[in-house]
């Protein structure tokens, strides 16, 4: 059940990737319906990209699979692919799909950064434990 979880996990790009090709494809429908200027600019403008919870999925992700890859070390081939998937699903949103965004701080990458040897240390207490 962990390996099934491990891979739900590693999905929630796609599913991502998926509510942004779906709210494209509404887009098209919905334009020819529009009545007026203010409708039609209010169905194309672009959502927020969200980096903070990018992150924090990004992170879960990563803490996930050290945890529990000395149980299952299969898990650690995951981790590459869903990094590398969720790289180009972020780069598709942010590029082509969402606002453009606000200028932001090193502070959330530097924290993000900061925070690995944290999940480091408890893959080797759980691979003690195990």
């Amino acid at each position: 059940s962990m390996i099934l979880t491990g891979l739900l996990q590693a999905c929630c790009p796609l599913i991502n990737l998926l509510w942004t090709l779906a709210t494209k494809l509404h887009r098209t429908c919905a334009a020819r319906k529009q009545r007026s200027l203010h409708h039609l600019f209010t169905l194309y403008t672009y959502p927020h990209f969200e980096l903070a919870a990018e992150h924090a999925q990004q992170l879960c992700t990563i803490f996930v699979i050290f945890v529990f890859s000395p149980g299952m070390p299969i898990l650690l081939m995951f981790l590459p692919a869903c990094l590398a998937l969720y790289y180009w699903v972020d780069r598709y949103i942010l590029l082509r799909e969402s606002r453009v965004p606000p200028r932001y701080g090193s502070g959330l990458c530097r924290w993000t950064i900061r925070s690995i040897p944290v999940a480091l240390w408890l893959h080797c207490l759980m691979a003690v434990w195990v």
